[in-house]
């Protein structure tokens, strides 16, 4: 890649960030029911992961290191955000928070736990072709997709762990108050004079 390709690359994706976090501090914190949120690809590329020398070590953002947890390494998402990493190979996914920086080798894009990477299948490898999205940050749980349900909020998915019911109703309930508001509102329409 020439270098005002990487300028440029770097530049378009610090926009989407900046857009990301600005727009989810407006939008409003309701589920919609209505609105089927666009499943929208972040980045794409190669993931690998890391462990045994960094266990116990702290990561750039101050957490310390532990394989045991869905955590990664990514170059500019700001830390907390929560990802899901999609295996373009064999579809495995799982949500992981960014709690670090890196990957610093080239035509990498994400660096995971162990714990993330035995989830995806690329412990043979050691590397995957990857796509990344940007879950719901206010919602969804870190973990293995496949024993999550995802739900549609703020135009984002939300993938919550079919176990945890109470954060299941919650998120079912303001998707139906929502829908109730909406209803009534048509039925009976205020007037302000």
């Amino acid at each position: 890649m020439k270098p005002f390709n990487k300028i440029k690359s770097f530049f378009n994706n610090t926009i989407r960030i900046i857009l990301f976090i600005v727009l989810g501090f407006l939008l409003p914190s309701v589920a919609k029911k209505d609105v089927v949120p666009s499943i929208e690809v972040f980045e794409e590329g190669k993931a690998s992961f890391y462990c045994d020398y960094f266990v116990g070590r702290k990561t750039a953002s101050g957490e310390i290191f532990t394989e045991y947890e869905y955590t990664c390494a990514h170059k500019y998402l700001p830390f907390g955000t929560l990802i899901k990493v999609n295996n373009k190979t064999n579809g495995e996914s799982v949500i992981v928070k960014v709690n670090d920086r890196g990957p610093f080798v080239k035509g990498r894009i994400v660096d995971l736990s162990l714990k993330a990477a035995k989830d995806l299948d690329i412990m043979k490898s050691g590397i995957a072709n990857v796509s990344i999205e940007i879950v719901n940050q206010e919602y969804s749980e870190l973990g293995n997709v496949k024993n999550m349900e995802r739900v549609a909020i703020q135009d984002s998915y939300a993938f919550v762990h079919y176990n945890n019911q109470t954060l299941l109703d919650h998120l079912y309930e303001l998707i139906f108050k929502l829908e109730d508001l909406k209803t009534s509102s048509v039925k009976n329409p205020s007037t302000n004079n």
